[in-house]
């Protein structure tokens, strides 16, 4: 990321990416920042809105009590960037 940064490049490294227990507010916090970066802080509010409303309506259906799976989320390894 050192090469990319020196070029000028800026880089933005995700929340809800780089938690060993990573749970959706990170990924809400994602989207803020992204709207942020990006002036579109209404469209990003309106997209967390939708995804809470999504999330609540399904622990309606299955109940908040669920257990726990495990995942495991590989995106391509590390210094593999330029």
């Amino acid at each position: 990321m050192e090469n990319i940064e020196k070029n000028g490049v800026k880089i933005y490294l995700s929340e809800g990416g780089y938690h060993p227990a990573s749970k959706m507010e990170h990924v809400y916090t994602d989207l803020e920042n992204i709207g942020k970066i990006f002036n579109k802080e209404q469209r990003a509010q309106q997209l967390i809105s939708k995804m809470q409303k999504k999330v609540s309506d399904v622990q309606k259906v299955i109940g908040t009590d669920t257990p726990k799976l495990k995942v495991l989320d590989f995106d391509g390894g590390r210094n593999n960037m330029a």
